[in-house]
């Protein structure tokens, strides 16, 4: 999970609840992990199901790792968007529904599917505020992303997260925390997703 402060209003600089059961069309949700040259799991995220075998997560897990698996299950990198921070995985035997995307509302409560000890969950949350996020990561350039500001308490390993509206349609992809302001998460505007598919 990357942590990022806020500057001025549209802009970032980087730095990456309630149980609820899950509705039959949303996309499930699972573990991502990345092995490293030094170690085993280098690196853990979410993910969730594009379709049959496809999974979406973010690209800066990536980083650094050689060997990408989602629930224990060995995958291959497809396509990555870095500007996004989006990736899509093809991994065998997961995935059977596939994800539908919508618009979110500021004002609008929205749910956080999330792993916690293995197990799916709702987190509550809702969309502040659509914002123009610039990322900067470890020297890099600045990327431009759409996004939303959520009031969300996320964690490390939530990046990837489906930000979900009330049907069950995905509004967004967690991947960051506020790095100055508990409570405060944000999450790619699902809208952008479309491309990457």
């Amino acid at each position: 999970m990357r942590s990022l402060a806020a500057v001025g209003l549209a802009a970032l600089a980087a730095g990456c609840g309630g149980v609820g059961a899950r509705a039959a069309d949303e996309p499930s949700v699972l573990p991502v992990r990345v092995a490293t040259h030094a170690q085993r799991s280098g690196a853990n995220a979410t993910a969730f199901a594009l379709g049959r075998d496809r999974l979406v997560t973010v690209a800066h897990v990536l980083d650094g790792g050689r060997q990408v698996s989602a629930a224990g299950r060995r995958g291959r990198v497809l396509r990555v968007d870095r500007r996004l921070d989006v990736a899509v995985l093809a991994v065998r035997g997961v995935g059977t529904t596939s994800a539908r995307t919508a618009a979110a509302r500021p004002g609008e409560r929205v749910t956080v599917r999330v792993l916690r000890s293995g197990e799916a969950r709702s987190l509550p949350a809702r969309v502040r505020r659509a914002i123009t996020a610039r990322v900067r990561g470890s020297g890099g350039p600045v990327r431009v992303r759409p996004a939303l500001e959520l009031a969300a308490d996320v964690m490390p390993g939530d990046s990837g997260a489906p930000v979900l509206d009330g049907r069950g349609h995905v509004v967004g992809m967690i991947f960051a925390q506020a790095a100055d302001r508990d409570g405060v998460a944000y999450a790619l505007d699902a809208r952008a997703l479309g491309p990457a598919r």
